[in-house]
């Protein structure tokens, strides 16, 4: 998930606790996005479950780069995954329509092919209309920038005793996914 806010203006106050209560928890308030969940080769060669909704919480910078590191595991899908997500923060940016509270950003890739990494905005359920950029609370430039910094320094993939998490090309057809949110520091919330 993505930004660093992911509730609207007008929540409830119960909403806005609960989101900010379980922001906390990751790299939320300090980058703008949280990985929320995905499926990834584990060391035996079968998909694990990664991310907040598993219970697997990213919770620092060297974490998620672990987890990018090991998700985006060749030069071709880091490449396409960084200009993709470039081209979604440079659409975003440029527009004044609308804010999106707790979209989320799903990448996806062929675990056969692992050339080409797919990224797309997604979750668009608690969306604003705005009248300027002025109004736009949600921080989804703080997740973009993040991710922007952070895809041209992932370190090579290795195996990590914490995560045990490898990049296989053993011909497996299954797609990988990883879905991510961005999210606000709690100081920021109106």
């Amino acid at each position: 998930h993505g930004g660093t806010q992911t509730w609207a203006p007008n929540a409830l106050p119960e909403k806005v606790a609960r989101r900010s209560a379980k922001a906390l928890l990751t790299t939320s308030p300090d980058l703008g996005v949280r990985v929320v969940g995905g499926r990834m080769l584990g060391p035996n060669g079968n998909f694990i479950k990664v991310g907040f909704k598993y219970k697997h919480i990213i919770d620092t910078e060297e974490a998620l780069v672990d987890i990018l590191s090991a998700f985006l595991c060749t030069g071709a899908l880091r490449a396409t995954a960084l200009a993709k997500i470039e081209e979604i923060s440079n659409w975003l940016n440029g527009q004044s329509s609308f804010a999106l509270y707790s979209s989320s950003l799903l990448l996806a890739y062929d675990t056969q092919k692992m050339n080409s990494c797919v990224v797309r905005l997604i979750d668009f359920a608690n969306h604003q209309r705005i009248k300027s950029k002025e109004e736009d609370m949600s921080g989804c430039n703080v997740g973009f920038a993040t991710l922007q910094r952070l895809l041209p320094v992932l370190h090579p993939v290795r195996r990590r005793p914490s995560m045990g998490l490898r990049c296989s090309s053993d011909g497996l057809s299954q797609p990988r996914s990883l879905v991510m949110h961005r999210r606000m520091p709690a100081g920021n919330a109106n």
